[in-house]
């Protein structure tokens, strides 16, 4: 009987009906609940579509237990955001993202508790204890934050990046399964363009996109599946190096001219949206990549050539560096007439003035946008959101947790450039040079969004670098093939 039952566990068709079983159940129970606030027909319609990925997920990768394959989803559905298939249910937002989160963690939590998984001794553990802290951190500021709601919203979202991260630390191990999130980071980018490209030529939409609300001639901008463009530029901008790593070591001719030509719909998608800050993300991360892969010598002339050109830069723009200064001390802004650029000044300097009167702890997690709104000493223009990651956080949080998440940008960075110098194993290489990569861009180009807590992929990306670090501190440099 024994054996019967475990055959049954283990048949395709077994994993398939009882995912379609036990999540029309859950339907069927949600459908009773009779929430006022959504449709019932796109609620349904909603979980058949997650119970038909999960029985196509478990088809199709069956080897792996059910923990893996709603991890895997977890990630899958992080680069879709909140813009496909949302549902409100009062201040509460249910997407893909969340649904495969909360299956995770649920099986995460009984594996804890039975014992079938054990919190081992991590190679990043003092990178984990940091995100811990910062978790704590951000939930004692509630007490001087002046807008609750805000912060639990922020923290939420925390909780489940944070979570991201534990779970792919806990779970992943070995090199395939790493093998699998750069794939998956590379097959949801090929949709990703694909709906990006049906965006520029069609001039249609998702109905998150801001772009519906705007004048005829910018209709052809694309937002994927975020809510505007300078969203969907980041990511194009740090995915590309994804498709550079694999271009570069594939062994597969058509994988590799694929590569080739998803990189270059990625640098026209980037051109197509105006992101400066995504062009300037990709720019330095272009510049990082041949310095840093480059022989010594050749390193030499770059910084030699580097710093005449800059200095030429700094002599042929010093009226407008000037400028710049100047606006920051005040001088030279028109409340009347603001540019982008004068808001951004202002945006700046208020956030170092809600710092200072905070005394360094930050307003409280997500408070920079309601402080911008009620207590800005300087004028906006009626933007109350940071328009800057870096500024967001140390707004937020303050001095000791910014101090701690440029650091774990640091660590991760210089930790894997010195991998890199000694690896001998092409999947290994091109993980590391995708990450390594991607996390410079992303220092730049993250002052794109005007917010970047609710874009999850950052999340996949913290995730994927702190894992792979574990991984490749335990054990690294076996052989394999890259197809």
């Amino acid at each position: 009987m024994e054996t019967v039952k475990n055959k049954l566990i283990e048949h395709k068709i077994f994993q398939v009906f009882s995912s379609l079983l036990l999540s029309g159940i859950f339907s069927y129970i949600a459908y009773k609940l009779s929430f006022e606030s959504i449709s019932d027909k796109k609620f349904v319609f909603m979980m058949f579509f997650l119970v038909f990925i999960t029985a196509i997920s478990a088809f199709f990768i069956s080897k792996y237990d059910w923990e893996y394959i709603l991890l895997y989803l977890f990630v899958a559905t992080a680069f879709l955001n909140s813009g496909v298939l949302s549902l409100s249910f009062g201040p509460f937002s249910l997407f893909p993202y969340r649904f495969f989160f909360l299956l995770s963690f649920a099986v995460f939590a009984i594996h804890l508790v039975k014992g079938r998984i054990m919190l081992r001794d991590s190679k990043v553990k003092f990178i984990l204890y940091f995100l811990y802290f910062w978790l704590g951190y951000g939930v004692l500021s509630l007490i001087w934050a002046e807008s609750l709601t805000e912060g639990i919203k922020y923290l939420m979202v925390l909780f489940i990046g944070i979570m991201l991260v534990t779970l792919i630390n806990m779970y992943f191990t070995n090199r395939l399964q790493y093998l699998n999130l750069f794939y998956i980071w590379v097959f949801m980018m090929v949709v990703l363009i694909g709906i990006g490209l049906w965006n520029h030529f069609t001039e249609q939409h998702l109905a998150i996109s801001t772009i519906n609300n705007q004048a005829d001639y910018v209709q052809g901008i694309p937002t994927a599946v975020f809510v505007n463009q300078n969203d969907y530029a980041t990511l194009l901008a740090i995915s590309a190096f994804f498709f550079l790593s694999l271009f570069k070591y594939s062994k597969t001719l058509f994988v590799r001219l694929a590569a080739l030509l998803f990189l270059f719909l990625s640098f026209y998608l980037i051109y197509v949206t105006s992101s400066r800050g995504s062009m300037l993300g990709l720019g330095i991360g272009i510049g990082a990549y041949i310095f840093l892969l480059s022989r010594t010598v050749v390193k030499k002339w770059i910084l030699i050539f580097g710093g005449l050109f800059t200095t030429a830069l700094f002599l042929l723009f010093t009226e407008k560096i000037v400028n710049i200064i100047q606006k920051f001390n005040g001088q030279g802004i028109n409340p009347a007439n603001m540019g982008s650029n004068d808001v951004r000044v202002n945006l700046t300097k208020n956030a170092f003035y809600f710092i200072a009167e905070s005394f360094g702890f930050g307003v409280g997690a997500g408070n920079s946008q309601y402080y911008l709104e009620h207590f800005s000493k300087y004028f906006t223009r009626d933007i109350f959101v940071m328009h800057n990651w870096w500024l967001e956080i140390f707004t937020n949080f303050g001095l000791l947790i910014f101090v701690g998440y440029v650091t774990l940008f640091s660590t991760l960075i210089t930790s894997f450039y010195r991998f890199l110098k000694k690896s001998t194993d092409d999947s290994e290489r091109m993980i590391t040079e995708a990450l390594l990569f991607a996390l410079i861009t992303f220092i730049p180009a993250s002052i794109s969004p005007s917010s970047v807590s609710n874009l999850f992929y950052h999340w996949v990306l913290i995730a994927f670098s702190i894992g792979f670090l574990d991984y490749i501190r335990r054990n690294s440099s076996i052989h394999s093939r890259i197809y």
